[in-house]
């Protein structure tokens, strides 16, 4: 119950009474109250009764008088009428309103008047009445009125009005409440004061008993005395004592629970102390442990990048993709193991370093690039203009979570498309919250397993494992990671149609973004025209080069471009044409437009999804200046435009290996004590164009940098001599006392503990690398320095094996592992296959050139998953053939494509035959 701050804090007895005095008097007032108001209304309804018979006898008496019109009867009649109790003024007045008699009130008796104006009489014979001082217009409390009766004689002779006053009715009513209010307060007094006498002693008991309560904890089974005047009061006394007796009882209790968890307090110090020394004996093995696998994973691996350019024999080439295979896969497993094992402990940490999120997105799609190529899938990629491109933020957690989520949309996905759309969700001066939404084609997931995919160790279905494997640890990790970025994640699916992944992240905002790298050249407001036959892909275009104000104009075939830049040639500074666009490509274009109008010389960009042997010599012949590789993220297609644009008249094509090289070569030095570890970390740098000198030791780097100007530094962390944190500390105090520009130093070591970095960055070091190297994190390292935009390095093709024939191990690889995928592969050739041949050899028998050329392309296709041998050879001669225009030769091409098979088709029958078949992993 709420306190009344009257009472509040007043002693029992006066807080009762005053309670008692205004229950009362309400009581009172609102009994007095309806009892005046009822007096009220039955002396209204009495006196209106009276004055209306007085107006009725008037009438009566008066209607003779009227019709004789014997005036001074009429004024003898109403002076005695107007007489009666309460009329203040009496009138007659004829049906016209004319006044034939008046009276009015006044001290000593009703006096004769005589107005001169008309009245205003009521219409009707019916008498009225009207209230006079009627307060809120509530005709109970009115306080007299006006009433009208007609005075009849067979017909309507006139009007007797009657006004009157209820004062002296008020006057004895508020007489008669006066006198009751002030018996009903001689009540209240006296029930007050009786109340008093009854509650003095049941108050003093109280009043002790709380006292007693008080002192209850300091009193050792004390009792209090009893009262027996109500049973109430004798029953709380009685409770008290009870109380008192156990409450003593259990003070002695807890006393000694207090001292056995003390005893107890002082044991689990002990355990503590000997859990935290086997924490961190287990954390320092968990290092050790990291640091002797991944040391040899990082020669396995590099010395494996570097063999795979190297010429190989079929035999040795299976080798060397069973060792890259298995050292992949053992070094995923590590990585995903020892993530998680950091976030199970909560040691795994993240960083906030500035990052292009532009760089790193495409970065990221780069190198799930040729795997949706290999299966036939469109990839792309947008980010919303509205995002702030430079990032606060942990760059390499957000790389890893795109890629497990783009790696398992097109494991997942046969045909069709994936895409990774970074919107906006919010934006201040301080921080970016984006949505990264990541959608797929692919078989989808069922709605009681969506729940499921973010468990650790989990399978949404095992069928689905056994054939496309994983480790069961992705999606978990990546749940863990996003919500470390203050971010959620969630997942959106239909089974058979597709899933959709999204997730949210918040960064803080970084510097503003860095110029191109190439010429710059003002792209605001030039005419783009765009040719592309994917509406994704025209969308993604149209919005990257809006984003730099150009206006770009979108077509869907190649026709329809040839026919806008022959009608308005001077409208577009630049083309961008896919090269895959049926039935006119990009290339085609290029040519009708070069033999219609040889003047039109305006830039011109080959769009294609993957690189095909010939692609250079047709941009040379054709004239075309620049030739890019989707995907493309916004910034590239810019420095391409620049390039184009901007560029003299060479005989060369701008490609994205010359966009890298435009750019200025970075000078690295390594300090490794490692001969393997230097071989392969100089080969990988110099792969990306830099310059490399080595260090054997820290004391080595201190003196060469004594000497020597370099752009980064590579330092390993554990080394004789000198190890990287002492040479660390070392230049920095150099650079202190020199005043030279700070030196980019990053760490190198095969541990990946929390704790290594933080003793990375305390002696000066800019970052920190674990072992095995990650090429893509090396790459995007140096595309940082200088400003420079992350280009991954060239593809390297890999030759065909000796004899031709089909390689297991690399179709396994393709399949990541999956032999019962790689078994579906191969009987879906088989059956693919004679349809392939029935399309070539129909479109020759036709002389259709452009149906042997499609035919052969989608042949090339199909075929280039199984062999790289002579077959394929083969069929990509025909193609090139066939696209020449000359088919006098194709036929040939065909019998040598149709022998090769009836070598080739044997072996693949071997190969299902000798699958061994996996065990069922988890999902990941």
């Amino acid at each position: 119950m709420p306190a009344i701050p009257f009472l509040h804090g007043r002693p029992l007895r006066v807080q009762l009474a005053l309670l008692f005095a205004t229950a009362m008097l309400l009581v009172a007032s609102i009994f007095l109250g309806y009892m005046t108001l009822k007096v009220s209304v039955l002396t209204r309804a009495s006196m209106e009764r009276q004055m209306h018979a007085a107006a009725e006898g008037l009438a009566a008496a008066s209607a003779d008088a009227m019709v004789r019109e014997d005036l001074a009867s009429l004024e003898v009649l109403t002076l005695r009428t107007a007489g009666y109790p309460g009329i203040r003024r009496l009138e007659l007045a004829d049906t016209t309103g004319k006044r034939l008699a008046t009276a009015v009130a006044g001290p000593h008796g009703p006096v004769a008047a005589y107005p001169r104006d008309t009245l205003t009489t009521p219409t009707g014979t019916a008498p009225a009445i009207t209230y006079l001082d009627a307060p809120f217009g509530i005709e109970t409390l009115a306080g007299g009125g006006v009433l009208w009766v007609p005075i009849m004689l067979g017909e309507k002779l006139g009007w007797i009005r009657m006004e009157y006053s209820l004062g002296e009715m008020r006057a004895t009513i508020a007489q008669i409440w006066a006198d009751s209010m002030v018996t009903a307060l001689a009540g209240v007094l006296i029930g007050v004061l009786i109340l008093w006498l009854f509650l003095r002693r049941l108050v003093a008991t109280l009043e002790s008993t709380a006292r007693f309560a008080v002192q209850l904890d300091k009193m050792s089974g004390g009792r209090m005395p009893v009262w027996h005047g109500t049973a109430e009061v004798r029953q709380l006394g009685e409770a008290i004592n009870q109380a008192s007796v156990k409450l003593s009882l259990q003070n002695r209790e807890l006393l000694a629970q207090q001292t056995r968890l003390e005893r107890m307090t002082d044991e689990l110090g002990v355990a503590r102390d000997r859990a935290e020394a086997g924490s961190v004996a287990k954390s320092e093995f968990l290092a050790n442990m990291s640091h002797e696998i991944r040391t040899p994973i990082n020669g396995v691996l590099g010395i494996a990048e570097l063999l795979i350019d190297t010429p190989l024999n079929r035999e040795q080439r299976e080798y060397l993709d069973m060792l890259r295979a298995s050292g992949d896969a053992m070094l995923s497993v590590v990585n995903d193991i020892l993530d998680f094992s950091k976030i199970e402990a909560g040691r795994l940490d993240m960083e906030s370093i500035e990052f292009s999120l532009a760089h790193l997105l495409r970065d990221a799609m780069k190198v799930q690039a040729l795997r949706a190529h290999d299966k036939g899938l469109n990839l792309y990629f947008s980010i919303d203009d509205a995002i702030a491109d430079r990032l606060m933020g942990d760059p390499s957690r957000l790389r890893q979570v795109i890629t497990n989520l783009v790696s398992n949309a097109i494991k997942f996905t046969e045909q069709g498309e994936v895409g990774v759309n970074v919107l906006l969700q919010e934006q201040d001066d301080g921080t970016v919250t984006i949505h990264v939404v990541v959608t797929d084609t692919g078989i989808g997931i069922s709605a009681d397993k969506l729940d499921l995919v973010f468990e650790s160790f989990s399978q949404a279905d095992s069928s689905v494992t056994r054939r496309f494997g994983g480790t069961g640890l992705g999606l978990a990790i990546s749940r863990r990671l996003v919500e470390m970025m203050n971010g959620r994640i969630w997942v959106e699916s239909t089974p058979g149609a597709g899933s959709v992944f999204h997730f949210t992240a918040r960064f803080g905002r970084g510097s503003a973004q860095a110029d191109p790298v190439c010429a710059t050249v003002d792209l605001a407001g030039l005419n783009i025209l765009v040719a592309d036959n994917n509406a994704t892909n025209r969308r993604i275009l149209d919005a990257a080069l809006r984003g730099y104000g150009m206006l770009p104009t979108l077509v869907e075939e190649g026709q329809a471009a040839l026919d806008a830049l022959l009608v308005a040639p001077t409208a577009f500074a630049a083309a961008i044409l896919d090269a895959q666009m049926p039935p006119l490509d990009g290339y085609s274009v290029v040519e009708r437009l070069r033999a219609a109008a040889p003047d039109i010389r305006m830039p011109i960009i080959i769009f294609t999804s993957a690189g095909s042997r010939g692609d250079a010599e047709h941009c040379r012949r054709l004239d075309i200046p620049g030739y890019l590789t989707k995907p493309a993220g916004k910034e590239e297609i810019r420095d391409m435009l620049h390039a184009v644009l901007g560029k003299r008249k060479t005989d060369t094509t701008v490609t994205r290996h010359t966009l890298r090289e435009q750019r200025k070569a970075l000078r690295v030095l390594v300090v490794e004590d490692n001969l393997i570890n230097q071989h392969l970390t100089s080969a990988l740098l110099q792969k990306r164009g830099c310059e490399v000198e080595i260090a054997e030791d820290g004391l080595a780097a201190v003196k060469m940098l004594e000497k020597q100007r370099f752009d980064l530094v590579l330092m390993d962390v554990q080394m004789p001599i000198m190890d990287g944190y002492e040479a660390t500390r070392r230049i920095r105090a150099d650079e202190h006392v020199r005043s030279r520009p700070r030196l980019l130093i990053v760490g190198l070591s095969a541990n990946a503990m929390v704790g290594d970095r933080e003793k990375a960055l305390a002696s000066g070091m800019d970052d920190y690398l674990t072992k095995p190297l990650n090429v893509d994190q090396l790459y995007a390292l140096l595309s940082g320095i200088g400003d420079e935009s992350a280009l991954p390095g060239e593809v390297a093709p890999q030759p065909a094996s000796a004899d031709g024939e089909f390689s297991i191990t690399g179709l396994l690889r393709r399949c990541c592992g999956d032999a019962h995928l790689a078994e579906e592969m191969l009987e879906a050739f088989f059956d693919d296959w004679p349809q392939r041949m029935r399309e070539i050899s129909d479109a020759l028998a036709g002389a259709d050139a452009a149906a042997l050329v499609s035919a052969a392309h989608t042949a090339k296709g199909v075929l280039a998953n199984f062999t790289e041998g002579e077959a394929l050879t083969a069929v990509k001669a025909l193609e090139r053939q066939a696209r020449s225009g000359q088919l006098a030769g194709c036929a040939a091409l065909v019998d040598i494509l149709s022998e090769r098979m009836e070598h080739l088709l044997p072996v693949l029958r071997q190969a299902v035959a000798g699958l061994d078949r996996p065990t069922t992993t988890v999902l990941s």
